[in-house]
């Protein structure tokens, strides 16, 4: 996540709801799954991954802690596991969902925008709020008419059962595309969405950047709605291959209900990878 400045002015705010309602949260108090194991030319030990999670000893914080065994049930001494948290209710926060590409050939205009519900065969509830889009390349430091909204909607073009500010609908279909600008196939670019995605919102569409030319439309890029997930950073296994993150969920003060901590060690020339997931009440 880099650093954005909340606009005042959303362009969509949108509360969908699906018909099939949301998927049911499961909370494991531990768990441990074997590693998935990639191709390769020599054969990887396997690993596996324990994880706790729970309240610390300290007062309002959490820890997520476990080892890390290869198949023999020796520890794995030096790893590095990363740590992540996920909200699992609640409104979401801000992020800012990027993706780096380049221009596909026949393309001398492009627009940015999103899918809910349609062009996607997908179906589920949407709230989510875009403040700002920013798309870089050809030398612009941003090529989208008014990406900030400073105009409002304006130039915006906005179709389907529901659309700006809406309310509650069983099956809410939304297409919301930019004003189109130009692009030279070939180039580098960038484009960052900055929004706030609720974690009832995955599965339900994406962000987007089309690419069109004389024959119409000849590239697509996607961003999927995930909530906002916080990096905890690295932790290195002991010599008995353990690890201790210590932290305060995201929005503690808010109470935000379930959060899902996930930590995993992406593998290494002699050992495959491996990853376990828990659940804390926030």
């Amino acid at each position: 996540m880099r650093d954005v400045t909340l606009r005042v002015v959303p362009l969509l705010l949108l509360v969908l709801g699906a018909c099939t309602g949301a998927p049911a949260v499961s909370s494991p108090a531990r768990s441990s799954s074997p590693a998935p194991q990639a191709p390769s030319p020599a054969a990887r030990v396997r690993t596996s991954l324990e994880l706790e999670v729970g309240p610390s000893e300290y007062v309002g914080s959490f820890r997520a802690s476990g080892t890390l065994r290869d198949q023999a049930g020796r520890p794995v001494i030096g790893a590095a596991i990363h740590v992540t948290l996920t909200p699992l209710e609640g409104p979401g926060t801000l992020e800012s969902y990027t993706l780096m590409g380049t221009v596909p050939e026949g393309a001398d205009r492009a627009a940015v925008g999103l899918r809910v519900n349609t062009e996607c065969g997908c179906l589920g509830q949407t709230d989510l709020s875009l403040y700002g889009v920013e798309y870089q390349g050809g030398g612009r430091a941003n090529a989208v008419p008014d990406g900030e909204f400073g105009h409002g909607k304006d130039g915006w073009s906005l179709r389907g059962t529901v659309v700006a500010e809406v309310k509650p609908s069983d099956r809410g279909a939304v297409v919301v595309d930019s004003p189109r600008f130009a692009v030279r196939p070939g180039d580098a670019f960038s484009v960052a969405f900055d929004a706030r995605v609720s974690p009832a919102s995955e599965g339900s569409g994406y962000f987007v950047v089309l690419f069109s030319g004389r024959s119409g439309e000849v590239g697509r890029e996607r961003i999927p709605f995930t909530p906002a997930t916080f990096d905890l950073g690295i932790r290195v296994t002991d010599e008995k291959g353990f690890f201790r993150a210590t932290f305060h969920p995201p929005g503690a003060l808010l109470h935000i209900g379930p959060v899902r901590v996930d930590a995993w060690f992406a593998g290494d020339g002699l050992r495959g990878p491996a990853s376990a997931t828990g659940t804390i009440q926030a």
